[in-house]
């Protein structure tokens, strides 16, 4: 087996929407203001964590809010598609930017195993030039 293969992100595991709008709407005016404020707590402490993962998992995790902002990852996806690659790169590449976010930098949250992308670098810069972000923005991110 490669070893290579335990540092990508499986593109075969299901993805699933947190819906809790319903429930959010449910709650007075106080308690939205209180799950407002831990939302906002979570993200500040969030940051942190990107910043303790990796010397280089804050640049990562800038890269990949800046592809992914204002753009959802289906229409990347199709925009992906449309300019002719593979599905399985971008199923890898879709994985590999999922498990980044989640675990707050490029390795695991549970470990200390590296996160690599499944597709080659030129691959996977091509993937995020599918957004709608800044091209120019997303090309200096990729530099660095």
């Amino acid at each position: 087996m490669d070893a290579r293969r335990d540092h990508h992100a499986r593109a075969d595991v299901p993805w699933r929407r947190l819906e809790c709008g319903e429930a959010f709407e449910g709650l007075d005016g106080r308690a939205k203001a209180y799950a407002h404020r831990m939302a906002r707590a979570s993200w500040e402490g969030w940051k942190a964590s990107v910043c303790q993962s990796s010397r280089e998992s804050p640049m990562i995790v800038l890269l990949l809010l800046h592809a992914f902002h204002g753009t959802t990852p289906r229409e990347v996806k199709r925009a992906a598609s449309e300019r002719g690659l593979a599905t399985c790169a971008i199923d890898d590449a879709m994985a590999y930017c999922a498990v980044v976010l989640a675990n707050a930098g490029n390795y695991r949250a549970f470990g200390s195993t590296k996160i690599v992308p499944a597709v080659g670098a030129e691959t996977f810069e091509r993937f995020l030039r599918c957004s709608e972000a800044d091209v120019e923005r997303t090309a200096r991110l990729w530099k660095r």
